[in-house]
């Protein structure tokens, strides 16, 4: 009669696991089946709109590094100010914009020897 009971608590535990199991695939299968919300980067004709609603201070500094009009662009779009490019950005950041390799090696470039020019500045201007 005990060993019974006891397959009859394992049996139901072991129930309760599979419906909990089974319960998180199902919810695992809705979200995958959930329609998934997808950014569409703004079409090349907007981007003169997008340059000009930008920051100026940060369309120059890309243009004076070899940055062409899409790619100043595409900095506005994603909401870069030269202040946040200059002294937040990462490499990841410049990739995620999407912009060509070679650019993105290019802007890095300058940002870094931005930083070490101004780390030297600093190290000279301390008494």
């Amino acid at each position: 009669r005990r060993l019974q009971w006891k397959l009859v608590e394992k049996q139901q535990e072991c129930q309760g696991l599979l419906q909990e199991a089974l319960k998180i695939m199902e919810q695992d299968t809705w979200s995958l089946k959930r329609p998934q919300i997808i950014e569409i980067p703004p079409s090349p004709t907007s981007w003169d709109q997008e340059e000009n609603a930008g920051d100026p201070l940060l369309a120059e500094w890309l243009e004076k590094h070899g940055a062409d009009k899409a790619t100043v662009a595409v900095f506005c779009y994603h909401g870069f100010t030269l202040n946040d490019l200059l002294k937040l950005a990462t490499v990841d950041d410049l990739r995620y914009t999407s912009i060509r390799g070679g650019m993105v090696c290019r802007i890095w470039k300058a940002i870094v020897d931005h930083r070490q020019n101004l780390s030297q500045q600093q190290l000279h201007q301390q008494p």
